[in-house]
């Protein structure tokens, strides 16, 4: 009788998590058919988020709680993640049969791989290796236009290591997710 669905998968109660995952899901499966002014708008606003989400959270002095400080780096790690997904939906569920008609003019595919190469120095493990995940995933899917993209990410992240590594001394664990993406 009831037995039965006392074991049954409760659905999420969580209404805004469950709104976001199907906004990225949308926003992925209908990318490829918007126009290239679409496709970078929805791009740059990702990269805005990246930016304004991924500043440290700084003391406000007396005023600030360290609850204040957790509570704020976890909606930055959430932007982050979201982000995240949303780049990775929209790169893997591009059709494979489309990437041969991206042109090498389109601006979305450079805001892309700066996003990206944004997201492969984040403080977050998970963001990182998803990066470096993603940008192998963009460099096999656009073979022909992303040539030069990926030469010149490749190319920073080379730089950035040295420079970092022989004027700071800092270690190679501070740039796992360059490594992953230059190893994928």
């Amino acid at each position: 009788g009831d037995d039965h669905l006392s074991l049954a998968t409760v659905p999420c109660a969580q209404i805004d998590s469950r709104t976001i995952d199907s906004s990225i899901l949308l926003l992925s499966l209908t990318f490829a058919y918007q126009s290239n002014e679409y496709q970078d708008k929805a791009i740059q606003l990702c990269l805005q988020a990246v930016t304004q989400f991924s500043k440290p959270t700084k003391s406000l002095g007396m005023f600030s709680s360290e609850e204040y400080k957790r509570r704020k780096d976890r909606k930055n790690y959430s932007t982050l993640r979201n982000v995240m997904a949303t780049v990775g939906s929209i790169v893997r569920a591009y059709p494979d049969d489309q990437t041969s008609d991206v042109c090498n003019e389109c601006s979305w595919l450079q805001s892309v791989s700066d996003l990206l190469y944004e997201l492969l120095s984040q403080p977050y493990h998970s963001i990182r290796s998803s990066a470096a995940s993603v940008l192998a995933q963009f460099a096999l899917k656009f073979k022909s236009a992303s040539c030069s993209i990926l030469s010149s990410v490749s190319h920073k992240i080379r730089t950035c290591m040295i420079t970092s590594l022989v004027k700071k001394g800092e270690t190679m664990e501070n740039y796992s997710g360059h490594l992953l993406a230059l190893s994928s």
